[in-house]
């Protein structure tokens, strides 16, 4: 199977369930079929839907598990449409990269092992949701992004992982996932160059904070950078000079440097950092050298 886009669903993801019902009544993919899986891939049902050169894949077993699409699909980008789980029950609308910094989540990826993550493309998706959330009634999602974690890992496609989430209510919500299959749409649209969006011409690799990124996410909003792989503070023991290099060279994007969240890394990491990053001539800067209003 060929194809330009291809989403990923999951027949386990409510969520993700809802985004594809959205997205075939929104726009004209064909009928929904039943087909042959290659023999290496997990038993169960797959059905496949398209759209032109682009199409919609459901799978039976959970989006992150899905390294086994390397073989027997081939797409010059990958949507993961998927629901976000959140113990607090957090109301979100996320984007995010994939990759285990040192042991894997359960089955899912390869231990130390990164994807290739478009940063231009988590940049269009987060700005979009952020237009379409206020389409929401009584709208209290948070738009955000969220570090690197879980697989896939080993695709050599570039892939994104758009989410709606954080508890069985927010997968059920019908006005929020049509918000993420809008946004799904438009970032295809965007991919085949048929909506222009002005991008910054940077592309920040993200070192420290919390999962769910608060020292680089409001400069993205004020579109100082675009935004790839993130090692949050609480993975910096697995920050090792081949993850260093990994998130460097699979973050795709213009003019690469690691941003340090100063307030969010050690003393002691933030310097081993530096050196390594100027041993390898990767360019580097602080967050406070992008200082906003708020922060």
């Amino acid at each position: 199977m060929e194809f330009n886009v291809l989403i990923i669903v999951s027949a386990l993801d409510e969520a993700g369930l809802n985004m594809k019902n959205h997205l075939l009544e929104l726009a004209n993919f064909t009928k929904e079929t039943k087909f042959d899986p290659p023999n290496h891939w997990p038993r169960g049902s797959y059905y496949i839907s398209s759209l032109a050169n682009n199409g919609i894949l459901t799978i039976p077993v959970s989006q992150i598990e899905s390294d086994f699409l390397e073989q027997g699909v081939t797409a010059n980008l990958l949507i993961y449409a998927s629901k976000h789980s959140s113990k607090a029950g957090m109301k979100a609308l996320l984007v995010h990269s994939t990759g285990n910094w040192g042991a894997t989540f359960g089955n899912s990826g390869k231990e130390s092992q990164l994807s290739y993550t478009p940063a231009d493309v988590l940049y269009f998706a987060f700005h979009h949701l952020k237009i379409h959330a206020t389409e929401i009634k009584e709208n209290e999602y948070w738009i955000g992004f969220e570090c690197t974690h879980h697989g896939p890992t080993s695709l050599s496609t570039p892939l994104v992982f758009i989410e709606c989430g954080g508890t069985k209510t927010e997968w059920e919500d019908q006005e929020a996932t049509l918000v993420v299959a809008k946004v799904i749409l438009e970032t295809i649209q965007y991919w085949e160059n048929k909506i222009q969006f002005e991008l910054p011409d940077t592309t920040a690799i993200g070192v420290g904070g919390g999962h769910y990124c608060p020292g680089f996410i409001k400069r993205v909003e004020k579109k100082m950078f675009m935004l790839g792989h993130v090692v949050p503070k609480h993975n910096h023991a697995y920050f090792t000079e081949s993850l260093i290099d990994q998130a460097y060279i699979k973050t795709l994007g213009p003019n690469k440097f690691f941003l340090i969240d100063k307030k969010g890394t050690r003393g002691k990491d933030k310097q081993k950092f530096i050196e390594l990053f100027e041993k390898k001539g990767y360019k580097w800067a602080l967050t406070s050298e992008f200082p906003t209003k708020d922060i």
